[in-house]
């Protein structure tokens, strides 16, 4: 695979994750039984922590783009780490729905709905991304130095007047 094709595979599979995470975060969480019969739904405490995850793994597709080297790779470990959390996260909320943080009077039986396996998934690619961001992030092409400010090397040009100052201006010297 070309280092292009895994550069855009990475923020795809990142973002992807991200939006897997944030959908599942805006779904209930928790059915609950109440004693009376039917059936109630609930948001959780672990969709929260889930939303906040999906948003730190949008940054972190920034973050990749806007990196190279080091500190790409230090992008790639945080989404490893993002990852991590979501799944720890999601698969708690589906192992333990009573511990969910929805206290209802009256509710004894509280199920997962399938929401958390979402983020589970989500999870898993926002890891899987921010690995290889990480194994071979700093191989890939950085964003264009187009925008990039002068460099410290360049001399310094005297300036005379004020259409000479922001002639230089305009050439993206330092004046100061």
């Amino acid at each position: 695979m070309t280092p292009r094709r895994e550069y855009g595979a990475a923020l795809l599979l990142c973002a992807f994750g991200a939006a897997l995470l944030l959908l599942a975060a805006s779904r209930d969480w928790v059915r609950l039984e109440p004693f009376g019969g039917g059936t109630m739904t609930a948001d959780s405490v672990y969709g929260d922590v889930a939303r906040a995850l999906g948003l730190a793994a949008l940054a972190g597709v920034v973050g990749v783009a806007a990196t190279v080297r080091r500190g790409r790779r230090a992008v790639g470990v945080v989404l490893v780490l993002v990852g991590i959390l979501a799944i720890i996260v999601a698969a708690d909320g589906v192992s333990n729905p009573a511990a969910s943080g929805v206290s209802v009077g009256g509710a004894p039986d509280n199920t997962a709905t399938g929401w958390p396996w979402v983020a589970v998934v989500g999870g898993a690619l926002v890891a899987c991304s921010g690995f290889l961001v990480a194994v071979r992030g700093s191989r890939w092409a950085a964003m264009s130095s187009r925008y990039d400010g002068p460099q410290n090397s360049r001399q310094k040009t005297e300036v005379a007047g004020d259409a000479g100052l922001w002639d230089a201006q305009s050439r993206g010297e330092d004046l100061t």
